[in-house]
């Protein structure tokens, strides 16, 4: 079910229009590491990357930290803005995915919703809390592909476009 692009990127600009339905669970994968994806030790038919996560909030909202998986979020590391502009159910979105060295950004329609820095101490130790704790290097920077995802439910992406920072 994954869109995989058939090479890799390190730094890059990715704008993306999302759509997603009550229900819906997708997202933006990057930096996807066959590595992590083809472990033999947990064979996992999931790409493994970071992810702009695309997803009805409400399916999780009230959970202990659902916010690090809500639509906008670094999927499980960082939560995005609280006060972000997220357009309603069945409605486009623009988003974009900006990583330019160690640094990176998440924005929703024309906000910057959330930053980090790859390879930090604070991120390798939200990256101890998440199910990607035993992935070697996951919150570091290397090229990766970029990976249109989905899990359940209904949703959509249009004008997806990278543009290659030097």
């Amino acid at each position: 079910r994954d869109l995989v692009t058939t090479r890799t990127y390190e730094n890059f600009e990715l704008t993306f229009d999302a759509k997603i339905m009550a229900g819906g669970n997708s997202g933006l994968k990057y930096l996807v590491r066959q590595e992590w994806s083809l472990n033999p030790d947990k064979p996992s038919l999931a790409a493994v990357g970071h992810e702009y996560q695309v997803l009805d909030d409400a399916t999780l909202k009230g959970e202990p930290g659902w916010e690090k998986s809500s639509f906008g979020s670094f999927y499980l590391v960082y939560a995005p803005d609280k006060n972000k502009n997220q357009s309603p159910f069945g409605e486009w979105n623009e988003c974009r995915v900006i990583v330019d060295g160690d640094h990176g950004e998440h924005w929703l329609n024309g906000d910057m919703i959330l930053e980090y820095e790859l390879g930090t101490d604070e991120v390798l130790a939200l990256v101890q809390q998440t199910k990607f704790l035993n992935v070697p290097g996951f919150g570091t920077k290397a090229p990766g592909y970029i990976v249109l995802t989905h899990h359940n439910g209904d949703s959509w992406f249009r004008n997806v476009k990278i543009r290659e920072l030097p």
